[in-house]
Formats: structure tokens, sequence, C-alpha cells
């Protein structure tokens, strides 16, 4: 918990009435992203399913241009206007936001489709980078494998 204490002295620091200096709010904003990415569990995915799957990688600027059957899907943020990619037969599915009541992480559910919903921006960005991944939802593991 050194984050919160960091924070309570530099917030000391600071006088309501005064306007923030530049340095001052760049600091702010390092402690947030340091507190939001190290103190509140920036990769706590939401898995759903018991499944594991290991298959390629398809981003979401390329879904429309490769054949998706069997394949792990990232996705940004992934609304009901991706309900099509389930008649695709997708392998697994990655989104960076979303909750485990999200309507993505209940169509995955019904589908039996392996996921993980949520994971945060850091772990999405190191998942987008992989040419392949195993999901291992009854674990709650991703592993990049390629």
């Amino acid at each position: 918990m050194s984050g919160v204490v960091i924070v309570d002295d530099y917030a000391d620091e600071l006088v309501e009435d005064e306007p923030i200096s530049p340095e001052d709010e760049k600091n702010l904003k390092e402690i947030e992203d340091y507190i939001f990415n190290n103190l509140m569990g920036d990769d706590d995915e939401n898995f759903v399913t018991l499944k594991k799957v290991e298959s390629d990688v398809v981003l979401e600027e390329d879904i429309s241009k490769i054949d998706l059957k069997n394949k792990i899907i990232c996705i940004k943020s992934a609304d009901p206007g991706y309900d099509y990619l389930f008649s695709k037969r997708i392998g697994g599915l990655i989104t960076c936001y979303g909750g485990a009541n999200s309507h993505m992480a209940i169509r995955c559910a019904e589908m039996g489709v392996p996921a993980a919903i949520g994971c945060g921006e850091s772990s999405f960005s190191n998942y987008c980078k992989a040419k392949k991944i195993e999901i291992d939802a009854a674990n709650k593991q991703i592993k990049i494998l390629l």
C-alpha cells in the first residue's frame, strides 16, 4: 500500500485554492496510473466457461479479413453489435473492457465460448501483440504461446 502513502504525502503539499501547475498535474497523473495499474488490479479478467482453448489471435481490425473459426478474437470493447462473431464459430474472446455481467460475457456463457472479459489495458495490449494464446478459463489463466 505504499502508493497510498505517496498520494497522501503529495496531496499534503498541494494547496486547494491554488491552481495546479503542469508539473503537479503530470505527477498526479503518474500516481493515478500507478494506483490503477498496481494497486487496483488492472488484470482482473472475468473468465467465462470452464473450457480451455489454444488458437491464433485475430485483432479487431482483422475480423472481416480472416476466417474466424476456432480463433481467439481480441476486441477492445464488444457490444451487442459483435454478436455476429458467434455465427463465425470463434474459439475464444478477449476484451479490454467489460465485466462478468456484460452482454458479451453472457453471450459467451450461452454459446460455450471461453473468454476473458475486461482484462485491462496493460494485459490487453500484451495479448494483442501475441500470435497464439491459450485461454484456460477453469484455472483463470491466459498464456501467450507465440
